[in-house]
This record gives structure tokens, C-alpha cells and sequence, in this order.
């Protein structure tokens, strides 16, 4: 997961009904999965929690989505071990 530019709760919610992906990125834990799964339940109504998933290789992260799918993508939130990955700034 790459953490893009910092948007507002409203903004996230918008994301999620466009069946896009996006991150909470913080140092709470608890912060960072009340704040994911409200973005998911307010864009989508009912959600459920995944652990990450590991086919997806080691950077996959802890997350939300909208159950029963679709739409698609997740509401995906950082953990003191699961951060999301800066972008990296074109030469």
C-alpha cells in the first residue's frame, strides 16, 4: 500500500462509495481502526474486518470492506508493525 496525499474523513468516504482503496495512516492503533471502519460503514453500510492477506505479499495490510461486496476495494489501516509505504518523489 502507498500512502498518497492526506485527505479528510469526507474525502475518504467519497473514495470508498467510488469503490477505491484508501489508508488510514496514524500512531494510534485504536484510532486508526475506529477511524477505518467508520469511513467503511459510512460509504458502504455494513463492513467486516480482514487481517491482511498474504498472497498479497509482505506489505499487505490489515483492513475494511463493504459486506456483502460490492463494491469493490478496502479501507485499509496502518498498525504499529503495518505502515504504508511513502511515495516515492520522481528525480
Amino acid at each position: 500500500m502507498i500512502r498518497g496525499a492526506e485527505i479528510t474523513e469526507a474525502a475518504a468516504v467519497a473514495e470508498r462509495k467510488a469503490a477505491r482503496d484508501v489508508v488510514v495512516c496514524g500512531q494510534n492503533l485504536k484510532d486508526n481502526y475506529a477511524l477505518a471502519q467508520r469511513i467503511e460503514r459510512t460509504a458502504n453500510g455494513n463492513c467486516k474486518a480482514y487481517p491482511p492477506h498474504h498472497v498479497m505479499g509482505p506489505g499487505a495490510m490489515f483492513h475494511f470492506h463493504a459486506d456483502p461486496r460490492p463494491p469493490d476495494g478496502h479501507c485499509f489501516y496502518e498498525t504499529t508493525k503495518r505502515k504504508a509505504k511513502k511515495a516515492k518523489k520522481n528525480p
